[in-house]
């Protein structure tokens, strides 16, 4: 049926064996989380852990409440984690960490491998004691924050103070105990508020004799968050109050006392996928690869998203039409939910008065929020390849069998891009102005 089906039938038999495998592995370790802690991800951070990945690798969710429900009713299976320990060629040392409920099985196959490559299996401890076992997690450092400060923040949640630096990418690679992933995982992720709407002159009461706003009654208090002598007023970001203590605030920033904070986006990619198009006729074969992510949000502190974001990006914004006005003095109020922006104020990257958000930047109407995530989904329209099979009455004459000549070009258009017109390549980290949120290709004026 012609190379291009040949092509796809190769790809999807690769895919489909790749899923398999890692399914039932993911299933047999989502087994051993679930009887050690519970069905509960939120109580059982093992879980969560193992769920993160599940994820990253398509893993139907389906599939994950099928393997939590089987661990906890039916499924009798005891599996069992069995480390074992040999050499390889040359003397080089190997751990193996195994998932079995044959050990018998098992045992004889590592042998079987060790032997096969000229290696030999140990007793067990003699070399444990060579290896730690660490949770590796790699990340890029946001502008204005200390590495000193951002460790000592993560050492209560189980990170080493010791790090490495990639000079090149400007990333950062922490280390710490496999029993932390699950709180440093959550740690990482993007914590923020969760924007309810704009004030309006009907949420306060008056004025106290400093300028501050008088909430009224059920109305949760934000003065907690102000800096900078910034005052939240009618046109104002309103958050909501989700522990319902009538206050807003980032409680004492720990997973048991995190006040109104919420997890409210995802640097690590969610639901990757792609997928190929093609078809042949006489002679001729086109094939499409699509490439996409279904889901991944982050915030950034960038006038290139958030209008006065700096205070140098004013004149940027003097054309600045959908945001909220209030000068009641001069007869303008202007307050309207349709409005992209709440009334506009300078210098909004400062760290605010919210410890627990300090790494992540921004106060005033920009504290991190829901409301003004960059959405980083795309498809993308990988390659297009183009190729034509000369008829083999032209290729014997010059004795060769067969000969295919071909055109291809690679990233071509997005078919979707969640962030809209915004300045960023959605599949790329780096970039010169990734500090300011023009995350990808991106370059300084000379």
């Amino acid at each position: 049926m012609g190379r291009a089906f040949e092509y796809r039938k190769a790809t999807k038999l690769k895919r489909w064996g790749h899923m398999a495998r890692t399914f039932t592995k993911l299933g047999k370790e989502i087994a051993i989380a679930v009887k050690a802690g519970g069905g509960e991800p939120e109580n059982n951070p093992r879980l969560r852990a193992i769920i993160a990945t599940c994820k990253r690798e398509n893993m139907p969710k389906d599939n994950i409440q099928r393997a939590i429900k089987n661990a906890l009713g039916k499924d009798t299976t005891d599996y069992k984690e069995v480390p074992y320990e040999g050499y390889g060629p040359h003397g080089i040392a190997i751990f193996v960490d195994t998932l079995t409920d044959n050990t018998t099985r098992t045992v004889g196959d590592v042998r079987s491998v060790f032997n096969k490559f000229n290696g030999n299996l140990g007793t067990q401890g003699s070399l444990s004691f060579l290896f730690d076992q660490k949770c590796v997690f790699s990340f890029k450092m946001k502008e204005g924050i200390e590495m000193d400060d951002l460790i000592l923040d993560f050492i209560d949640y189980g990170v080493d103070d010791e790090y490495d630096t990639d000079e090149e990418t400007g990333e950062i690679t922490i280390y710490g105990e496999p029993t932390s992933f699950g709180d440093i995982q959550k740690h990482l992720e993007d914590n923020g508020f969760e924007t309810d709407r704009y004030f309006t002159e009907n949420d306060f009461k008056g004025k106290n004799a400093d300028g501050s706003w008088i909430y009224a009654d059920g109305v949760a208090d934000q003065t907690g968050l102000q800096n900078n002598q910034f005052v939240y007023g009618p046109g104002d970001i309103k958050f909501k109050d989700l522990d319902g203590s009538g206050v807003i605030d980032g409680g004492k920033g720990t997973e048991d006392d995190h006040g109104d904070l919420k997890v409210i986006g995802n640097c690590l990619p969610r639901y990757e996928y792609s997928f190929h198009i093609g078809g042949n006729y006489r002679g001729f074969d086109l094939d499409l690869f699509f490439q996409g992510v279904g889901k991944r949000s982050q915030w950034t502190t960038s006038a290139f998203m958030s209008p006065e974001m700096r205070v140098s990006d004013l004149a940027i914004y003097a054309h600045q039409t959908s945001y909220n006005r209030y000068l009641p003095e001069q007869g303008i109020v202007e307050i309207s939910e349709s409005n992209d922006f709440p009334v506009l104020y300078p210098g909004n990257d400062d760290k605010g008065t919210v410890p627990a958000l300090a790494s992540e930047g921004g106060c005033h109407n920009f504290y991190p929020q829901s409301k003004y995530l960059i959405d980083m989904s795309y498809l993308r329209l990988k390659n297009v390849t183009l190729g034509y099979t000369l008829p083999a009455m032209l290729t014997k004459k010059a004795f060769i069998q067969k000969l295919r000549v071909y055109a291809s070009v690679n990233n071509l258009c997005l078919l979707h891009k969640g962030s809209g017109d915004l300045p960023i390549d959605p599949e790329i980290n780096t970039g010169q102005g990734a500090a300011y949120g023009g995350w990808g290709r991106t370059r300084c004026a000379p």
